[in-house]
């Protein structure tokens, strides 16, 4: 190899070239180029990631993509990453200037990046070249059902016969996951939640374990439904709880049948710490409508779901912000049927709002809110799409993203309704699910038993009324994994 130095002079006021002594006050810079590296070409590439998956079919990773390039020996390499549905710019520094690749990771599913190399052949990057724009885009998720072949009643379920509602909380101190189902009195319609407590051994052992065990029954307390909710392992005033949020209904229209044209949010808390299977019967408000005459810009409140840094099973200390998504209605008109915003400030939720009070749909026809942590301040929401005013029969699975700054979530940190991103859905034996089916898919929930990311389970309701091949509202509580995270 035939190396070739070259000095260069600069100081004030003239350039002094190839070998001439240096002067005070004169600086001097060094390269060394080799004849191979002159005629190296700089070549860049941003390609998808297969992920390892389940079953014959291979889905593309939803958060990984990969950089590939050829390159003159550099110091340094940069790649600088643009989310192009937000625009904002991330640097990074490729571990190894010696590499030819590197997995760019924690990227949104189904959007499109745009990528640069910068080859820096100095540590200050003053001789650097660029290359130019590589695009490619992460694959949308894909979530596959637990059991056999395809039809509801060959779902593999946790709670054969749960109306429809089931969430697992994990118990910071155990590390435990506690799986809440809803059931239902045939005789006197009345519903009330079960609890079962178990470690987790892997989602086949996990299933079969939890199913073999006694459930316990939590008491039915007053008006409120059981239809949905959620329950938070949380730290207020010192008292570690399980907060188990709910609907409040102002009356039954009929016996078993709640009245949603008044729905409030209300709790009731655990006695047993964070074990959460013991609750009181005291029922707290912690969210009203405008009938109450205490400002609120909804007219009813529902399926709502509060978010904080849980990603590592942390309890939510009250002191610290949270943010909530609201199903409900607003007074100024805008959607009967949409997802809402509200901060966490001084004990108290926050909706947010124009400056005519009107309160903000973040998106206007939409329920059923689901939110994942994906560590700091960046959050996932999935909801229930409704593409349609007048049918439950079109509604997708959709996400959009937010990251903040310094622990807190604003509604500006969300992204736009239209840039949400598709879910789809596979039967057992790999079959993507149609939309009818697809529809007989009903309150979802996340949950992370190892606290990975790339384990990613979530709860559904097995074939609801809005499948119109289908006439009951459940065939269980059933499982799906992300198959490509």
């Amino acid at each position: 190899m035939i190396i070739t130095r070259s000095w260069l002079w600069l100081s004030l006021g003239f350039i002094v070239l190839l070998g001439i002594s240096a002067a005070a006050g004169v600086l001097f810079f060094s390269t060394d180029v080799t004849v191979e590296d002159a005629l190296t070409p700089l070549t860049f590439e941003l390609v998808p990631v297969a992920a390892e998956g389940k079953g014959e079919q291979v889905y593309s990773s939803s958060t990984i993509l990969k950089a590939r390039w050829s390159a003159p020996d550099a110091e340094r390499l940069t790649i600088n990453l643009t989310d192009t549905v937000t625009s904002a710019v991330t640097e990074i520094d490729v571990s190894d200037a010696a590499l030819e690749e590197q997995n760019i990771s924690q990227l949104k599913s189904g959007t499109l990046y745009e990528a640069t190399l910068t080859v820096c052949q100095d540590a200050l990057c003053l001789f650097s070249e660029t290359s130019g724009v590589a695009t490619a885009s992460t694959s949308e998720e894909y979530w596959q059902l637990e059991g056999d072949g395809q039809g509801w009643e060959s779902m593999t379920s946790v709670a054969a016969s749960g109306v429809a509602a089931a969430y697992v909380m994990t118990n910071p101190d155990s590390d435990e996951l506690t799986l809440y189902t809803t059931l239902r009195d045939s005789e006197t319609h009345t519903a009330f939640i079960t609890s079962r407590t178990l470690a987790w051994d892997g989602l086949t052992s996990w299933i079969q374990d939890i199913n073999n065990l006694e459930k316990n029954v939590i008491e039915e307390t007053g008006p409120l439904a059981y239809s949905t909710y959620q329950t938070i392992p949380l730290i207020e005033s010192g008292r570690e709880i399980v907060r188990l949020f709910m609907e409040l209904h102002a009356e039954e229209a009929e016996p078993g049948i709640p009245n949603s044209d008044e729905v409030r949010l209300a709790s009731i808390d655990s006695m047993d710490g964070f074990t959460g299977a013991e609750f009181s019967e005291e029922v707290t408000v912690r969210l009203g409508i405008e009938a109450d005459g205490e400002g609120s810009p909804l007219t009813h409140v529902r399926q709502s779901k509060i978010g904080w840094p849980d990603r590592t099973g942390d309890p939510w200390n009250t002191e610290e912000d949270a943010f909530m998504f609201i199903t409900g209605a607003d007074s100024c008109g805008a959607t009967r049927d949409g997802l809402f915003f509200a901060s966490w400030y001084k004990n108290d939720w926050i909706i947010g709002t124009k400056d005519d009070g009107c309160a903000i749909p973040i998106v206007e026809r939409a329920h059923g809110p689901v939110i994942v942590h994906l560590g700091g301040d960046n959050y996932k929401l999935y909801f229930e799409h409704r593409l349609s005013d007048t049918s439950n029969q079109n509604k997708p699975f959709h996400i959009l993203y937010a990251s903040g700054a310094e622990g807190e979530i604003l509604l500006s940190d969300w992204e736009d309704e239209s840039e949400s991103r598709e879910v789809h859905f596979l039967w057992p034996d790999g079959t993507l699910m149609n939309l009818d089916n697809e529809m007989g898919l009903g309150d979802h929930q996340i949950f992370m038993p190892t606290h990975d990311l790339g384990e990613q389970y979530m709860l559904v309701n097995l074939g609801g009324l809005d499948d119109p091949t289908w006439e009951r509202a459940t065939a269980g509580i059933g499982v799906a994994t992300l198959i490509n995270p």
